[in-house]
C-alpha cells in the first residue's frame, strides 16, 4: 500500500471511529432503545441496516446508528463478517469522496479529525 492509500484509508477510518463516537452519545442520550432487545435481534437489524445503508448511500439509516451505538454500550462487536461485502463497498464510496476532495479539502478535513482526536484524548473518562 502506498502512502497516499494509506492516507485515504486513514482518514476515511478516523471519520468513521469520530461518526460512531458522536451516534454512540447521541443514541445513548435518547434513551437506548434497543437495551433490552437480545442479541440475536440486534443483530438482525444491524445487518438490515448495513445493507440498507449501503443500497441507498447517505444519510446512514438511523435505525441502523442505533444498532451500531448499542454494540459499543454492550462492549461487544457487531456481525462484521456477515456485512463484509456491504463494508467495502462503502469504504470504497468514501475513500473515493475523499480523493475527490481539492489537496486544501483534504487537508481541512484531516486537520478536523486530528484536533478532535486530541480534544478527545485529552478529556477524563
Amino acid at each position: 500500500m502506498d502512502e497516499n492509500e494509506t492516507f485515504f484509508r486513514d482518514a476515511c477510518a478516523a471519520f468513521n471511529a469520530r461518526t460512531l463516537c458522536d451516534e454512540t452519545a447521541q443514541y445513548v442520550a435518547r434513551g437506548r432503545v434497543y437495551r433490552d432487545l437480545p442479541e440475536d435481534e440486534l443483530s438482525l437489524i444491524y445487518v438490515f441496516g448495513m445493507r440498507e445503508w449501503d443500497r441507498i448511500g447517505h444519510p446512514r439509516p438511523q435505525f441502523f446508528a442505533d444498532a451500531e451505538g448499542e454494540y459499543q454500550v454492550r462492549g461487544i462487536k457487531p456481525p462484521y463478517n456477515e456485512v463484509r461485502a456491504e463494508r467495502e463497498r462503502l469504504f470504497a464510496r468514501a475513500e473515493a469522496a475523499l480523493r475527490g476532495m481539492s489537496d486544501e479539502d483534504q487537508d481541512a478535513f484531516v486537520t478536523e479529525i486530528a484536533e478532535t482526536y486530541a480534544a478527545e484524548a485529552s478529556r477524563p473518562n
